[in-house]
């Protein structure tokens, strides 16, 4: 076996053994609805209440054509989805008014996605179909 032939070999074993399949964006697609704050020891009770009460009822909607609906406080909002090229660990959104925003990921699972929004660091559930 030539060089080439090693080194394609090589390239595929190591393509392989990094690959996860939490790398796809449309493993985070699906609704999300707010589980529990992330971190909430360092927190004070009334920082807790306070999310609470503003991220209690969130939930965002991302679906396969890449568009989103994200709902805070009851106030529905559109746009355009991605996973960041600059960071795979980031999800991009572009709202229907021009506002670009950005959940940082620190973790997902089939049903579990814990993430960064707004200053704020929450774990969301995946609700069922």
């Amino acid at each position: 076996m030539n060089n080439k032939g090693i080194l394609a070999i090589i390239v595929v074993i190591l393509c392989t053994a990094f690959y996860s399949p939490h790398d796809s964006e449309y493993e985070l697609n699906g609704v999300w609805k707010f589980y529990m704050i992330y971190n909430r020891g360092t927190l004070s009770k009334e920082t807790i209440r306070s999310i609470k009460e503003v991220y209690g009822t969130t939930t965002i909607n991302l679906k396969q054509n890449d568009s989103f609906r994200l709902s805070i406080m009851g106030n529905s909002q559109t746009g355009i989805w991605c996973i960041s090229e600059a960071n795979a660990m980031t999800v991009q959104l572009e709202f229907s008014t021009g506002r670009v925003g950005e959940i940082s990921t620190y973790h997902t699972s089939k049903d579990s996605w814990s993430i960064h929004l707004n200053d704020v660091s929450l774990v969301m559930h995946r609700e069922k179909e």
